[in-house]
C-alpha cells in the first residue's frame, strides 16, 4: 500500500512459545524451527495520530510419525502458566488414562511468563534414543517445555502402571522406575510408590529437566552379606574340697587371735598389781 503519510510503523512476529520478534519492514523472518502457530502483526500510525494494524497467521507442523501415518492417534496434553514465581508450585493435572501420567508439578528458579508444558505419549522408542533399556518397558513419553530453559528448580511426575501388565510380564510393583534419556544414556530417576487400587499402581519421580522418558520394570540387584557368629567360652575353676576346708580353718584361727592377745594383757596387768600389793605389805 501507499506509505505516504505514515509517521511510524512496526512489524512483529509472535512465535508459538509466546515470544515476540521485532522486524523492520522488508526484513525476512526464517526462524521457524519450532512447530506451532506464528502470527505476523503489522501496525502503522499516520501523521495525525490515526493507527491501524493487521495480522496474518501460519502454522508449522512436523512430518507425521510412523504411528500417525498408520492412522494411530497418540494422546498429548498441553498446559500454559501465564506467570510462575519462585516458591510457587505449578500443577498440571492430566485426566486422560491413556496418557499414563496423572500429574506434573514444576517450580522455577526465577520469575517466568507464558510457561508451556506439552506431554506426548510415544508409540515406542523414538529414533533420537540410541540405547535400549535393560528391562521391560511399559511406556515412552516426551515432555517439551517453552520459556523454561535453565529455569526449572524442581519437577515431579506422577504416573501409574497397569497391574495386569505387571502380571503378564512378571514385573514386581517395587521394580517400577522412571528413566530419562539424557542424550547419551538412560538415567534412572528416584521413584517412589505412593498408592494403588484394583487396577493400577501409582508412582512419583523427581526430575531436574524434561526430555524423553520411559516407565520400565527393572529388577534390582540385592546384595547380601554373611555374618560369622562368635562363640564366647566361659571357664570356671573349682578349688579342691581340702583346700577350701583349710582356708576356713585358717580364717577361724585368725578371728580368735585378737581375743587371746587381750586375755594375755589382762593376766599381765593382774600379775603386776598383785606384785605391788605384796611389796606394800
Amino acid at each position: 500500500s501507499d506509505p505516504s503519510g505514515v509517521a511510524s510503523q512496526s512489524l512483529k512476529v509472535t512465535k508459538p512459545d509466546g515470544t515476540q520478534v521485532s522486524l523492520s519492514c522488508g526484513d525476512t523472518f526464517s526462524d521457524t524451527t519450532t512447530t506451532g502457530t506464528y502470527t505476523v502483526t503489522y501496525s502503522a500510525t499516520d501523521s495525525v495520530g490515526n493507527s491501524a494494524s493487521t495480522s496474518v497467521s501460519f502454522t508449522v507442523k512436523r512430518k507425521p510419525s510412523a504411528a500417525a501415518a498408520a492412522g494411530v492417534i497418540l494422546p498429548s496434553k498441553t498446559h500454559i502458566w501465564t506467570l510462575l514465581t519462585p516458591g510457587e508450585v505449578g500443577i498440571m493435572k492430566i485426566l486422560d488414562k491413556d496418557m499414563g501420567i496423572n500429574e506434573i508439578r514444576i517450580e522455577v528458579k526465577n520469575r517466568a511468563n507464558n510457561v508451556r508444558i506439552t506431554v506426548r505419549k510415544l508409540s515406542g522408542k523414538p529414533a533420537e534414543v540410541t540405547k535400549e533399556i535393560e528391562g521391560n518397558v511399559y511406556s515412552y513419553f516426551k515432555i517439551e517445555h517453552y520459556n523454561l530453559e535453565g529455569n526449572l528448580k524442581k519437577g515431579k511426575i506422577k504416573f501409574f502402571v497397569s497391574k495386569s501388565w505387571m502380571k503378564d510380564n512378571g514385573v514386581n510393583k517395587l521394580d517400577i522406575v522412571l528413566e530419562r534419556w539424557d542424550g547419551d544414556s538412560w538415567e534412572e530417576l528416584p521413584t517412589k510408590l505412593i498408592n494403588e487400587d484394583e487396577d493400577y499402581v501409582y508412582y512419583e519421580a523427581e526430575v531436574s529437566t524434561f526430555s524423553v522418558f520411559a516407565v520400565a520394570g527393572i529388577k534390582k540387584v540385592v546384595t547380601t552379606t554373611s555374618t560369622i557368629p562368635t562363640t564366647t567360652t566361659t571357664t570356671s575353676t573349682t578349688l579342691p574340697q581340702s583346700t577350701t576346708t583349710t582356708l576356713v580353718k585358717v580364717k577361724k584361727e585368725v578371728e580368735w587371735l585378737p581375743s587371746i592377745v587381750v586375755l594375755l594383757i589382762i593376766i599381765l596387768i593382774i600379775s603386776f598389781s598383785l606384785k605391788f600389793i605384796l611389796k606394800g605389805k
